[in-house]
């Protein structure tokens, strides 16, 4: 049987979906996952620190820490960032087939 090249890219584009799929869940985030929800709750811990407004109690540096981690938690279990990895990984995928050469 002759596979066109045609047919062999849409199999390789199926077979990456199911991949994919199997890969980016909420039910078992992988080392990327953790690594971006971290940025993303400490860049925004980072930012409110900085902000003149610094709560009305002492504790506000402790509070502000906590919410980071219920920010970051929130991120891991709504599977919010399964979008960004698609994204990543769509983008690796051209990178990898040559779709930035020059």
């Amino acid at each position: 049987m002759r596979v066109t090249k045609d047919k062999l890219r849409q199999i390789i584009k199926e077979e990456k979906a199911k991949l994919l799929e199997q890969h980016f869940s909420a039910e078992h985030p992988g080392p990327l996952e953790y690594k971006l929800a971290d940025l993303i709750a400490s860049a925004w811990q980072q930012d409110v620190l900085a902000q003149d407004h610094q709560g009305t109690y002492d504790s506000w540096p402790a509070e502000v820490e906590e919410a980071a981690t219920q920010l970051e938690e929130g991120l891991m279990d709504s599977g919010v960032l399964e979008s960004v990895l698609r994204l990543v990984s769509d983008v690796e995928g051209k990178l990898h087939n040559g779709d930035y050469a020059r």
